[in-house]
Formats: C-alpha cells, structure tokens, sequence
C-alpha cells in the first residue's frame, strides 16, 4: 500500500496509515472516527457521507476529506465475516485502487489513512484522502476558463485538456481498468491553470473517486461503454460543444473505426439524460 507503515488487525477492526496521520490524531483515531461529528462541506448519498475535517498540530494544518460508508451489500458483510483480513469494504477497496491507479501512472488524492469495522452482520468503513488544495473539478473549471480565457487560447486550453484526459483513461482502460464513475467532475485540475495556458498538461490533471474501480480482462466492452458514456452524458456544460467531444474521441481511437463503440456509448448517455430528467421531475 501507498505511503503504509503499518496495518492494524482486532477481530472487529483493522486499519491501514500513512506515515505522517498518528501524529495527528493518535493511535486510537480509527475507533472514534465513522462517528465523529464532521459538518465542514458535508455531502451525504446512499448510505455514505463525505466530509472535510482540517486537523491542527503544533503549528502546522492538515487538510482532508474523509468519506465514510455506513451501509455494505449483503454479500460484502458476509465476505467480511468470513475473511476479516481481506478488506472487503468499499473504503478498503478504494485504498487499494488507489494503489492500482499510483503504479498505472495516474495523479490522485494521497491516501492518508482507512478503517473498517465489523459489529456482528455490520460492517462499516471510512477512508482519508488529503484534500487537492488548490484545484476544482472541471465542471466547474471549464466555464470559468470559457470566460477568462479569449476564444483562441481557450480552443488551445482544451486541446491540451482533452490530450491528457485521453491519456489518462487509456491508462485505465489499456490494462483493462474501469472507473465505473467517470464523470467530468471527478476530473481536478489546479486553479491557476484555468486562468493560464500551461506549456504541458501531462500530469496536471488529477482523478478522484475510485471505490468502484474494476477490473474487466474478460468481455470489457460494457465496462469501456459505461465508462465512456458516463463522461458524454456529464460533458454537456458551458463551454463544451461537438468539436470538444470529436477530438476527444478521435484520440481515444487513435485512428481506428470503433462504430459500433460510438453507437453503444450515445446510446448509454442518452438512457443517463432520460433516467436523470425523470428523476429532476420526481
């Protein structure tokens, strides 16, 4: 595991930690943590809830978000209780995606620390991430460059945003790796770069969000299509247009006929419009 000097095992309990986090918060912070009131941008959705926590030491600050998960399948309680070294949890899983995207070669938050905790036929979890202080998700980024940027070093700013979003995905999906929630705002990238044109993109754009990460050697296709529809379907914002989304795809192909792939991704985003359009009327 990435930056891990150690990990703990109690029948109920085990965590992993990065060198740096029991100076912060003691070695007990995995027991006290999935119940910790935390209220600092908080997000809750399905089961989990996602926090910043900002800890204070001696003069220096430590930045982190902490997301933590309060409900598992049926199946992964199961698993846990069976195997409680394995990690099962959607937080360890994360961590050791994370792992997996480091030595793909993809930007991603550090990892500071994870925990999960069994209590009888429940199981819950929680992972740190040090917080990308700094940066925004390019939903967000995107506009504010389409309005800081004249017209001919936006269309440059793209090209360059696209090359290195392309890279990044096909060092997914060449080892047959799927994000499974690949949506333009869980790319980053730093606030000077949308008022700037960087000389390099490569490695400016970081990736978040990889609890769902799989992997998929045998019959990928679904996984790539979902992937890539996800990415479509969250890139209708000001700023983007049809052009945006041809080079991106073209790049994507390099050069090879895949119609039967652009069918089954417009077909896939248009069912994600359709699903959210009833739901926004719900």
């Amino acid at each position: 595991m990435m930056n891990v000097v150690s990990q703990v095992f109690w029948p109920a309990m085990q965590n992993w930690q990065s060198v740096d986090w029991p100076e912060y918060v003691g070695d007990d912070w995995a027991r006290h943590l999935l119940d910790a009131k935390l209220t600092d941008r908080l997000h809750v959705k399905q089961g989990r809830d996602i926090a910043r926590w900002t800890i204070r030491r001696s003069g220096s600050e430590l930045v982190t978000f902490v997301k933590r998960h309060y409900r598992h399948s049926c199946w992964r309680r199961v698993l846990a209780a069976l195997a409680p070294r394995r990690g099962v949890s959607d937080a360890a899983r994360e961590w050791r995606s994370l792992d997996t995207a480091k030595r793909l070669g993809i930007p991603t938050p550090r990892p500071i620390a994870c925990a999960e905790l069994r209590a009888g036929t429940q199981l819950r979890s929680a992972i740190v991430l040090e917080e990308l202080t700094g940066m925004i998700p390019l939903h967000q980024a995107i506009p504010f460059a389409a309005k800081r940027l004249s017209p001919r070093s936006f269309e440059r700013w793209k090209r360059g945003l696209i090359a290195e979003m392309v890279r990044l995905v096909h060092l997914l999906h060449d080892g047959c790796h799927f994000h499974r929630d690949l949506y333009l705002c869980h790319f980053y990238v730093r606030e000077a770069d949308v008022e700037s044109m960087p000389a390099d993109w490569r490695d400016r754009v970081v990736m978040i969000d990889f609890h769902r990460l799989t992997s998929r050697k045998l019959l990928p296709f679904a996984a790539k299509v979902k992937d890539l529809a996800q990415l479509l379907y969250s890139s209708d914002i000001p700023g983007l247009g049809t052009r945006d989304v041809v080079r991106f795809w073209r790049l994507y192909c390099r050069d090879e006929r895949m119609p039967w792939l652009a069918w089954a991704i417009q077909l896939k985003a248009r069912r994600y419009r359709s699903h959210n359009a009833k739901r926004g009327a719900a």
